[in-house]
Parts: structure tokens; sequence; C-alpha cells
């Protein structure tokens, strides 16, 4: 969010699907060379950290260890036409899914409108890229804020859990005095007293009703601060 006029903001998206920290911490060298924005808002699923790890196995690094580049999918033409077709998607999300279902046999499962919701962790890998973030954000003299996905799967089983992925991340976000915006509280009010869907079927994305819930706590944030008009 690069301006902020009273009830008006300029705001750039720079959400893509399967990005996660380790993208995020090369893609501010792009952010901050084209504007300077007040704050960045960074939304991090469980899957995340997972993203994260599987990004580094294949990263390039400098000769003094700061990373460089995660290499892209191949140019492959044969490759990139297939991956356009409906069907070659498909056939690889069910695969996907197989795999996934095989490596967790025996583990005690959370599932939730036909998902598996994974586990909460924090990894030390997403945790260190993360902190890097804020702190060139922080050297740039922007505000960084994180906030994580409320558990779907408790919203729905009406669980509060001390231990669920949103509260691990916000007391790692105080002891490294990052600012934390806590979606779960306003999910669940939305969610038991109005019986409100907030995330599409089938999956973890937030559906219209979850995006407007995140918005009003943005704004909410927002208006703890006092933005000067530019002239």
């Amino acid at each position: 969010m690069d301006k902020y006029y009273g009830n008006e903001a300029v705001v750039k998206n720079y959400g893509v699907a399967s990005y996660s920290p380790v993208i995020y911490y090369l893609q501010l060298k792009e952010i901050i060379a084209k504007f300077k924005p007040t704050h960045v808002f960074l939304l991090l699923y469980p899957n995340d950290c997972n993203y994260d790890s599987l990004y580094l196995l294949k990263a390039r690094y400098s000769k003094t260890g700061e990373l460089l580049a995660i290499p892209g999918p191949s140019k492959n033409i044969f490759v990139s036409n297939l991956r356009k077709l409906y069907v070659a998607r498909y056939i690889k999300m069910v695969y996907l899914k197989l795999k996934y279902i095989t490596m967790n046999l025996g583990k005690t499962k959370k599932i939730v409108d036909g998902i598996v919701e994974e586990e909460p962790i924090i990894t030390d890998v997403t945790a260190s890229y993360i902190y890097k973030i804020a702190e060139k954000l922080k050297n740039n003299g922007t505000r960084f804020v994180l906030m994580t996905v409320p558990s779907k799967y408790n919203l729905a089983k009406k669980i509060t859990d001390p231990n669920e992925f949103s509260k691990k991340w916000e007391s790692w976000a105080k002891k490294n005095s990052i600012d934390f915006i806590d979606l779960t509280e306003s999910f669940k009010k939305a969610y038991r007293e109005n019986g409100q869907k907030l995330f599409f079927d089938g999956n973890i994305h937030f559906n219209e009703a979850g995006h407007s819930i995140v918005a009003e706590e943005i704004i909410k944030y927002l208006n703890t601060y006092k933005f000067k008009k530019s002239p």
C-alpha cells in the first residue's frame, strides 16, 4: 500500500497461487525498486511452510549465501502446452492428492469439506524468511504486517485450539516485534453467530465473505495510524 488518504488507499496485490515467503523475499527487490509502500500485508497459509522447503531445494545462492533465485518450470514447449490442458492439470491434482494420502497413512487427519487440513507448524525456514522480509521492509521505511489463515477445521468443528496455526504465529510475531492481525476471532464470530460461509467449498481459500472480513480487519489496523495527505 503506497498511499493512504483518509478513506482511500492505493493497493497493489502481489498474491500468486503457490507462492510462499521464500518467493516473496525475492519479490521485494522488485517491489522496493518500483515504489515505496507504507505497509505490506502478508497472508500465510499452513502449506506455505512446505512450499518454502521445496523451493529451497533448487534455489541459487551467491558466494556469501544470499538467496538469488528460484528456477522456474521448464521452458520445454511440450511441457508448457501440457500445463495448459485442463485434463493434465486435473490428473496432476489427483496424483498429488494420492501422494499426500499415501505419505500420511496412519496419521491423525483433520478433514473438513473433503480436504485434509495440514498440521499447524512453524518451520525454521519460513520463520527466517519472514523475519528477513520484515527487516528489509523496515529498512525501507515500510511497516510489515503478518496475518494467517484461520483453521477451517476448527471453525467447522467449533474447536478453540490454543496451539492452532494462527496462535503459534501470533506468538512468534510478538517475540520478534512484528505486527500481527489476528483473523481467527473475527472469523469465529461471523461463522458461529451468523452462520456465514467464509471459505469456498472444497478448498481453503476465502470466498467473498471471508475476504470482506480480512479487509475490515486491515482497515481497523490502518485506522490506528495517522497518514498525512500529500500536497
